[in-house]
């Protein structure tokens, strides 16, 4: 979970998108070519320790290429900042009109309320399905009850500290808590379990069965869709 969609502690708004992640494993090797007459030298001679550098650590070269892309990705948010200055503006919720909803409707059977927020929801869920395929990117207000969104801030930061702890005190490898990342001083990506109790599933069940984010999702990849993986930025 990338911990640095923006909320509040009050916040009863989330952002969801799609995306696909790509991970590109690089594996870099420097290695120094010995002269032709040194290397002569260096066979003969093989009591005599050789000081000349062979090949650059794995370690060394990770790390030169992490700052690379740090870098990189650096200069390119300063200019995507810049470009934007003038003409950027802020992501807003669409607007859905939902023909009779906050209505009474039915024929006053005990199951109409619950038919209609069904219906209303998926006449909304098709209407950011088609700003999503225009835009890439939509906005979903009130996913989520504030007050299950106030516990999931507060158990996500909680679990940070106790996967941190981990880490430092050596009982478990960084790679089970965090997923490697740039821009490590200013945020991480944590991995968060999923249980029966956990409101991670609560609140998971909430954005995909009691909100517009799942008929959304299943207006655009039909109903056979497997979700992978789902992301909450917290700054």
């Amino acid at each position: 979970m990338n911990l640095p969609l923006a909320s509040s502690s009050s916040s009863t708004s989330l952002i969801y998108g799609l995306v696909l992640w790509c991970y590109l494993i690089l594996t870099v090797k420097a290695a120094f070519v010995i002269p032709h007459n040194q290397n002569n030298a260096a066979l003969k001679n093989n009591n005599q320790p050789c000081n000349t550098p062979l090949k650059m650590s794995d370690s060394a070269a990770a790390d030169l290429l992490y700052k690379e892309q740090e870098d990189l990705i650096v200069k390119r948010g300063r200019l995507e900042e810049e470009l934007m200055s003038n003409t950027g503006a802020p992501l807003l919720a669409s607007k859905v009109k939902v023909r009779g909803a906050g209505k009474a409707g039915g024929f006053g059977g005990g199951g109409g309320a619950g038919k209609s927020k069904a219906a209303a929801l998926k006449t909304e869920a098709k209407s950011h399905a088609k700003v999503l395929k225009k835009d890439g990117v939509v906005r979903i207000d009130n996913v989520l009850p504030g007050d299950v969104a106030d516990q999931l801030r507060t158990y996500l930061y909680d679990l940070r500290k106790k996967a941190e702890s981990d880490v430092e005190s050596g009982k478990v490898k960084p790679i089970q808590r965090f997923a490697n990342v740039l821009l490590r001083k200013d945020r991480c990506d944590l991995t968060v379990p999923l249980g029966e109790d956990e409101i991670t599933t609560v609140a998971l069940q909430k954005v995909l069965l009691e909100s517009a984010v799942g008929g959304t999702i299943k207006s655009i990849l039909g109903k056979g869709s497997i979700l992978y993986e789902l992301s909450c930025l917290m700054s």
